[in-house]
């Protein structure tokens, strides 16, 4: 029997992890897709590890709060910022499948 372990987060930590990857994001000269990808990932898996704690599966959980993060910037305009790079994440990480093939 498998168990969903989705967490749904709250509004107000959908818009503080935001807050946490634009901050960041922004620190950076020449920010790239990479880095843009690090720096989520490294800001959701502290979130969660914070939040709840030591998680077995940190990185599947990691990849649903980046769609929580990318469904909830698709519907507010002040964070268009974070679609544009999800975008471009999506497009390095497509081109990169098909050199490899």
């Amino acid at each position: 029997m498998t168990v969903d372990t989705t967490r749904v987060l709250a509004v107000h930590d959908v818009r503080e992890l935001l807050s946490i990857i634009s901050d960041t994001l922004s620190a950076y000269e020449y920010p790239t897709s990479s880095i843009f990808s690090a720096l989520s990932h490294c800001a959701i898996v502290s979130f969660l590890i914070g939040k709840y704690g030591a998680l077995s599966n940190v990185e599947s959980e990691s990849v649903q709060v980046f769609r929580q993060l990318n469904d909830f910037a698709h519907d507010s305009e002040e964070n268009e910022w974070f679609v544009f790079w999800s975008k471009k994440l999506v497009d390095l990480v497509r081109e990169r499948k098909l050199a490899q093939e």
